[in-house]
């Protein structure tokens, strides 16, 4: 009794103490399951304010690593000009992932729609601080498509031995994990991040395509607001085909012969559905890719070249785009040129992907490419240069007068960087998940990018 009694006292003077002043007839406020929800307090002197309650109450230690903030500064600075757009719908997503965590008896408050403090009424200190992080890490995940410890700002209040307060970054030790084992009420999973692994690259001599999958990605042309047109792609699966291994691409990208069996494969995949799409009057562009690798030698070119030709429906040519994949920064205009001869008779037109780091594209301007992009799924430098890069992708473009492209925009982080650098088209699966057959012409604006975001 007297356990539930400090904790009924907790919970209404922490209450009382956020809410901010008002009149004395209180507006109702609709009820929140499993948790006590106070109204937001004025951002200004919060944790004074907290300090001051917990010295009056001289339980400053039952609190000690209790009190728990979420702090999304970091994420608006990501996202820059483009928070604006998206902060209302940012605050509603972090709410609901932290209200779904809370027990009977938590508490949780917000403040200035940028930190939300919980307080955990039956964890230990340590098991507080790891389902914070936990939860904090879900919350990354969902708005930049990433989780780890640097993305918000995550801290606890601590009483010191004077009984001072302090607020502390937390960060999970080895110790601190350890401090999960026997908790009965922690309801979420995966409460420390476990490292990454590297990408395990498959033993040769391996049938790599063994289990393959062919895949479409709807790519959003910003410009007119539409998704007209859909990028095929390769995924490898597991034996039993029950989960995704991996790109095909990331996977077989070092092995030159793997990648024109690659290409053959998605070649003959994207002609029987653009067969089936024309046959139905359906007027859809579907992109397919081919490695640069491929094109460059004499032999491979043929080979593949008459497989295209050979399997092309009458009249199909105009909803093909080729897509030259994996082509070399500083490639010779000729070159380019002569692999790409027999393309332009074959199809609608092509595009040419380069690395994101290119900035200068002399060497494409006049061999008749209708767009150059870039893929940004497997790129491993840090999201700082990643996004300086892509600002100097576009830009380049756009002083050489060819419309750019990006592929694999995995965070909403990226699309808004994308968007802002004035990439022309953008896909991955931040602006929508891969498809197994095109659906379509779809209207798509940029409020179907953040309802799609909120989805995730």
């Amino acid at each position: 009794m007297a356990k539930h009694g400090m904790l009924y006292r907790l919970r209404r003077g922490l209450a009382d103490l956020l809410a901010p002043e008002r009149e004395e007839q209180r507006p109702r406020r609709r009820p929140v399951p499993r948790a006590v929800v106070a109204a937001p307090p004025a951002p200004s002197a919060f944790e004074d304010r907290l300090k001051a309650m917990l010295v009056q109450s001289g339980q400053g230690a039952l609190f000690s690593g209790r009190i728990n903030f979420i702090g999304l500064q970091k994420v608006k600075e990501r996202f820059g000009a483009g928070w604006e757009r998206i902060a209302d719908r940012a605050d509603h997503m972090a709410r609901n992932i932290i209200e779904r965590h809370l027990a009977q008896g938590d508490i949780f408050t917000s403040v200035d729609s940028l930190t939300y403090v919980m307080v955990f009424a039956r964890l230990t200190a340590d098991q507080a601080k790891v389902k914070c992080r936990a939860i904090a890490d879900e919350i990354a995940m969902a708005l930049l498509g990433e989780k780890g410890g640097d993305l918000l700002e995550v801290k606890t209040a601590v009483t010191h031995v004077d009984g001072t307060l302090h607020f502390e970054t937390i960060s999970l030790t080895d110790q601190l994990c350890a401090s999960l084992e026997g908790a009965e009420d922690l309801e979420f999973i995966e409460a420390a991040e476990a490292p990454p692994e590297p990408r395990r690259a498959p033993p040769r001599g391996r049938d790599l395509l063994a289990n393959f999958r062919a895949v479409y990605r709807p790519i959003w042309d910003r410009s007119h607001n539409v998704v007209s047109a859909y990028l095929c792609a390769a995924q490898i699966l597991s034996a039993d085909g029950a989960s995704v291994l991996g790109d095909a691409e990331a996977l077989v990208e070092d092995d030159v012969d793997e990648c024109a069996r690659l290409d053959g494969k998605l070649c003959r995949h994207v002609l029987r559905d653009l067969a089936a799409l024309t046959r139905e009057g359906r007027q859809l562009l579907l992109t397919l890719p081919v490695h640069f690798e491929t094109l460059s030698a004499a032999g491979r070119r043929r080979d593949y070249l008459a497989a295209l030709g050979r399997d092309l429906p009458d009249g199909a040519g105009k909803y093909l785009m080729m897509e030259v994949a994996g082509v070399p920064a500083g490639a010779p205009q000729s070159r380019l040129i002569e692999i790409t001869a027999t393309l332009r008779r074959l199809c609608r037109g092509f595009m040419l992907s380069l690395p994101v780091d290119v900035a200068d594209f002399a060497n494409v301007k006049g061999c008749g490419a209708a767009a150059i992009g870039c893929d940004i799924a497997h790129i491993s430098c840090s999201e700082a240069a990643l996004m300086q890069y892509m600002n100097r992708f576009a830009r380049a473009a756009e002083k050489a007068g060819i419309p750019s492209y990006l592929h694999g925009a995995r965070s909403l982080s990226r699309v808004v960087v994308a968007l802002g650098a004035g990439f022309n088209y953008i896909d991955g699966g931040a602006v929508a998940s891969p498809i197994e057959h095109p659906r379509g012409i779809v209207d798509f604006r940029l409020d179907d990018l953040y309802r799609a975001f909120l989805r995730h």
